[in-house]
């Protein structure tokens, strides 16, 4: 039986370009870190990151392995970095609020799975603060009380595919991974790599739906009908909206 979602965000529940909010927050972070060289901190940016996806240690959390890989390019004690990316993202959210839509659909996810008892976590990959990824699912129509936990630089010690990371996210919320379903759009990403207990839901069109095994495919309102042989049905009582915050 699944009683836990695991949501991803990124045209899942929000609308993005990402390619282009991945740029425009870089560029910010950048110029930040090194205002005198901007395109020179644009590669620090780039470099950090592409380690933090790559590296797997999971006794270190995301954030202290990227300030620590920051920290090694810039020469900076890893706590006045992060004091500056957190301003970054206070300063440069309301810019890339118009790269962002919410999706038809998404809030009434969340309701419907309040109102089945499930326990959900937003699954995004956990590059950002948790400051940034919580703005973003307020312009979805949803707040971080809606969810259980959510996936940030400071919770996380994985990221997408890394089997680690979707264990993290069904232990975060009391469960197994054979209780949890990931909801996503991304075969690359929102599917582990190997072996993995998890169920997975890739968003696909209407007439792409595909039903039983442990990875389907359908529209996000299809949810429901692709997994009713595994989802329990309502809760009496059930609240619709509002979870435990994490």
């Amino acid at each position: 039986m699944i009683r836990g979602l695991l949501l991803d965000l990124d045209n899942t529940l929000i609308q993005v370009d990402v390619d282009a909010f991945v740029e425009r927050y870089a560029r910010a972070v950048a110029r930040r870190l090194m205002p005198e060289d901007p395109e020179r901190g644009m590669a620090v940016v780039a470099g950090a990151s592409y380690r933090l996806l790559a590296e797997r240690s999971p006794k270190e959390r995301n954030r202290d392995r990227l300030l620590r890989a920051l920290a090694a390019e810039l020469g900076e004690e890893p706590r006045a970095l992060w004091t500056r990316l957190e301003s970054v993202a206070a300063e440069v959210l309301p810019a890339l609020r118009p790269l962002v839509r919410p999706l038809p659909g998404a809030r009434e996810v969340v309701a419907e799975a309040r109102r089945r008892g499930l326990r959900l976590a937003l699954a995004t990959n956990p590059i950002y603060p948790r400051r940034v990824i919580v703005e973003r699912m307020r312009w979805s129509g949803l707040g971080e009380e809606d969810v259980d936990h959510v996936a940030c630089l400071e919770a996380s010690s994985a990221t997408k595919p890394d089997p680690a990371y979707f264990a993290e996210l069904a232990a975060a919320l009391g469960l197994e991974e054979e209780e949890c379903l990931m909801v996503g759009d991304d075969p690359d990403q929102d599917v582990p790599e190997g072996e993995s207990a998890l169920h997975v839901h890739l968003l696909a069109p209407a007439d792409g739906e595909a039903g039983r095994g442990r990875v389907r495919r359908g529209p996000l309102a299809s949810l429901w009908r692709v997994w009713d042989d595994l989802l329990p049905g309502a809760v009496a009582g059930a609240r619709e909206e509002g979870g435990a915050r994490a």
